[in-house]
């Protein structure tokens, strides 16, 4: 006994039970037998009849988030309770009761449970009734008059109420959920179809006072709320779940998603895993919507298999699926999950005599640390599935630099937007050789001059560019910006190459090179004027079309340099095969090589390769004279950085490439004398 009362579980149900044995006693005062009473034994036995098939036939309905089991004794339990003696309604309830439980083999705490609910329920909705009526307790009336009605309506409701009660306290102990909200929620969720059934006990009590032969129609009422109930939860279900595939579509997903955020603990997390499939576009067009319909029903039974007991798999249309995780720990426990689930969809789907390996990405928030909301939630796993497949990556956990979505955020977009034409400026940066210090060319870095916050720099704007598609015409722009002073500066006797950064986006499309061909011909400049820096990661997102693209920029005689080098994927293969002319060695590397031999071996080793496949080398982010000498001395043909100069407007390059770079006097005295030699 004293280990039982250690949880308040526990101790709520022995309260219920014990205070079902008190109703037990409490039904044998003043206990009189049906027939004392006056109530034919038919009648009672009509009632006992229902009260047994009731229990023992119920149906299940769909509530809330799924299916419960409702029985449908309730109506002749409560007519019992009317007719009297409490004794009998007792008697009639708990044996079924107790038959129905131990035929399902439920725990002895739930039997015990069970019995004392019902008991407790049965013996108040009988004292509301004796009150009401002038009745004993114990007691019965056998026979139900028209005064009684009203005091039957009103041990009807006492009974729901009492009865959904019990249930919906032991139900939030048992979940660790708060009490309160749970007896609200259950009492709103049952009181139309409980009620409507406890009320009909006094009608189907009436009918067979009346008549026996009123019997089949005393049924009628019961099996109309049956049926209505059942079509109810028949159509519920199909409101909440996908067609195709049979799992909880959008509508369900967020519902128990809003559950789930208001029974979690304090330190766990609610992680949503967004999962988009790879090229399903690809099975549809080349197979037949029939098998891209097979295919996702198999990809859906897989994904059930690999998630816990107690995650929701959902379909949210197309080719999308969900994940809801409640109860994580940690996000690396979802990332494990995710791994799972790639895992899971690696293994070959056999369809219409072919198998198909299919991948995925997937994007994972989580709540509370990742959103405030189950909608904002859904919003950022969202982002992260976005960043995934942008970065052809298997998955991504959501991160805030990644979110372009914000309100201000789309607000800057709008001002952007409108003031593409207007309020886009470039700065420029020289590049100057490490031999001898001369101005080669220079690279223009885009600003943008807003009206109200100043001048805002690239990481400021350029990522939420790109997410609203601002960043195609703006590259246009800046491209045609650039030119025109390239050309200005050839008339004003400066001969230098301009430097512009594109994007993913440009390299898969067919339609960039003959631009470019016709900005370069507007401003009859050669090809060699220009030179465009890619990223190792921009030439990932579609490494065929962006080998392709490129080639034919080289055709225009259009250098190509690799920016960032070594912090992508650094592939050997595509600097053979992309006919790069330039690797610009990362800054990270450059700035910390005079402390970090590591850092300083990868940038000789960088430069090494790079000359061994005819590149020129770059240095950028010099921005003292040690690491200016040492990148000399590594090899580097090219340096880029603050030391020589920041980037600054069109007319202070003019300006300073006509004096004499007395950067290069703060450089080691080896280093002057060498390129005084060249």
């Amino acid at each position: 006994m004293t280990r039982l009362l250690r949880s308040p579980l526990e101790r709520y149900v022995l309260a219920v039970m014990f205070t079902g044995l008190a109703s037990v006693f409490l039904s044998l005062h003043g206990a009189a037998s049906p027939a004392s009473t006056g109530a034919g034994l038919a009648v009672v036995a009509l009632l006992v009849g229902g009260l047994a098939i009731g229990e023992f036939f119920p149906t299940r309905i769909w509530r809330g988030d799924g299916f419960r089991i409702y029985t449908f004794s309730g109506t002749f339990t409560l007519a019992l309770v009317m007719l009297g003696p409490l004794w009998l309604a007792l008697l009639v309830q708990i044996s079924a009761l107790l038959v129905e439980d131990l035929h399902k083999r439920r725990p002895p705490l739930k039997v015990a449970f069970n019995l004392g609910q019902y008991a407790v329920s049965i013996t108040a909705a009988r004292i509301a009734f004796a009150l009401l009526t002038g009745q004993a307790i114990g007691g019965g009336s056998g026979h139900l008059v028209a005064g009684d009605i009203l005091p039957s309506l009103v041990a009807a409701a006492v009974y729901f109420g009492v009865n959904v009660t019990l249930v919906s306290i032991v139900l939030a102990l048992a979940e660790d959920q708060p009490v309160f909200p749970a007896v609200i929620g259950h009492l709103r969720e049952e009181v139309v179809m409980t009620t409507t059934l406890l009320c009909v006990a006094p009608v189907v009590l009436l009918c067979l006072q009346f008549s026996l032969l009123m019997a089949p129609l005393c049924v009628l009422p019961i099996l109309a709320v049956r049926q209505s109930a059942r079509t109810s939860a028949t159509n519920a279900v199909m409101a909440m779940h996908d067609g195709l595939t049979g799992l909880p579509n959008r509508t369900l997903l967020l519902h128990r998603a809003g559950r789930a955020r208001d029974t979690h603990r304090d330190g766990e997390q609610i992680a949503l895993l967004l999962l988009d499939l790879d090229h399903f576009k690809e099975v549809n067009d080349t197979l037949g919507h029939h098998v891209g319909d097979e295919l996702l029903r198999l990809v859906a039974r897989r994904l059930e298999l690999a998630v816990r007991q107690g995650d929701t798999v959902s379909r949210l249309g197309g080719d999308e699926f969900a994940v809801l995780c409640p109860g994580v720990s940690d996000p690396a426990v979802a990332e494990e999950l995710a791994t799972r689930l790639v895992e899971a969809l690696a293994e070959p789907f056999p369809l219409d005599q072919i198998s198909l390996h299919m991948e995925a990405s997937i994007g994972i928030a989580c709540y509370p640390r990742h959103a405030d909301s189950v909608e904002q939630l859904v919003q950022r796993a969202d982002v992260a599935l976005y960043r995934a497949k942008t970065d052809r990556g298997t998955m991504q956990v959501y991160d805030p630099k990644h979110d372009f979505n914000s309100v201000e955020r789309l607000a800057l977009m709008e001002q952007l937007r409108s003031g593409l034409h207007s309020q886009i400026v470039l700065h420029y940066q020289p590049k100057c050789r490490s031999t001898d210090g001369s101005v080669v060319g220079v690279e223009a870095l885009v600003r943008w001059e807003h009206p109200e916050r100043g001048l805002l720099s690239p990481a400021q704007f350029l990522p939420a560019a790109e997410n609203a598609g601002l960043i195609v015409p703006m590259t246009m722009l800046i491209l045609d910006e650039a030119l025109r002073q390239v050309a200005y500066w050839r008339d004003d006797g400066l001969d230098l190459n301009v430097a512009v950064n594109v994007s993913a986006r440009h390299l898969t499309d067919a339609d960039f090179p003959p631009q470019l061909a016709a900005l370069l011909a507007s401003y009859a400049l050669p090809g060699g004027a220009l030179t465009l820096e890619v990223t190792e990661s921009s030439m990932m997102s579609d490494p065929k079309r962006a080998a392709q693209v490129l080639r034919r920029i080289r055709e225009l005689d259009i250098a190509v340099a690799i920016d960032d080098f070594g912090t992508g994927y650094s592939s050997l293969a595509y600097l053979r095969d992309l006919s790069a002319t330039e690797v610009k060695i990362d800054q990270s590397f450059v700035q910390s090589a005079q402390h970090d031999p590591r850092n300083l071996a990868i940038v000789r080793a960088a430069a090494d390769l790079g000359h061994s496949l005819g590149l020129q080398v770059v240095a950028e982010g010099v921005e003292n004279s040690e690491t200016a000498a040492l990148m000399a001395d590594s090899g580097c043909d090219l340096l880029q950085g603050f030391l020589i100069l920041p980037p600054v407007p069109a007319v202070e390059v003019a300006e300073w490439c006509r004096r004499p770079q007395v950067w290069t006097r703060s450089l080691p005295a080896q280093i002057t004398r060498r390129m005084a030699e060249q």
